[in-house]
């Protein structure tokens, strides 16, 4: 005898000694929100399966198969349906914010309102000692003692200044 479970409402009953039980899946909604308390618009709000601290995958392949995802609209607003019961990873993700990345436990219909933090950049000026610019250079940054994604930028030929933005709070290599 084998059983199924399907996210809908209804149970199938085939021939024989199978039974394909049915389940309503659950809904993850809420609104994501800048540190001004305004929408923050397009961001991709995504729940997986993986635990970021019990796994060597990376950001990226956790990102490219999640369990559901959703964008947020004009409003900020977002939901994710067809979710069983369990524990998930949940993670926000926007070119303007750091990831945000929390773990949750989904046993009914769950909101899920967030906050994101405040961007920071690091800028500076960069110059041979003999004071010469570097050309065809970008500076990267990464989080120390983390899993993020490291964000980057150029070096201006003609000044050498860079600046790196997007950066949450943090220690940074």
């Amino acid at each position: 005898s084998s059983e199924y479970i399907l996210p809908t409402e209804k149970e199938v009953i085939l021939p024989g000694d199978v039974t394909i039980r049915l389940e309503k899946g659950l809904v993850l909604s809420g609104s994501i929100l800048d540190n001004q308390q305004k929408p923050v618009t397009g961001a991709r709000v995504v729940v997986s399966k993986v635990d970021l601290d019990e796994t060597k995958q990376s950001f990226i392949d956790i990102m490219s198969r999640p369990a559901g995802n959703s964008f947020t609209k004009d409003d900020g607003k977002y939901s994710i349906t067809n979710l069983h019961k369990g524990a998930y990873t949940f993670i926000v993700q926007h070119r303007e914010y750091p990831p945000y990345i929390q773990k949750i436990s989904i046993g009914s219909d769950m909101e899920q309102n967030i906050m994101l933090a405040e961007v920071f950049e690091i800028n500076g000026t960069i110059k041979y000692t003999t004071g010469d610019i570097p050309t065809n250079t970008y500076v990267a940054v990464a989080k120390k003692d983390d899993k993020s994604i490291g964000n980057s930028g150029y070096v201006n030929r003609q000044t050498g200044a860079y600046k790196v933005s997007g950066l949450g709070q943090g220690l940074y290599v």
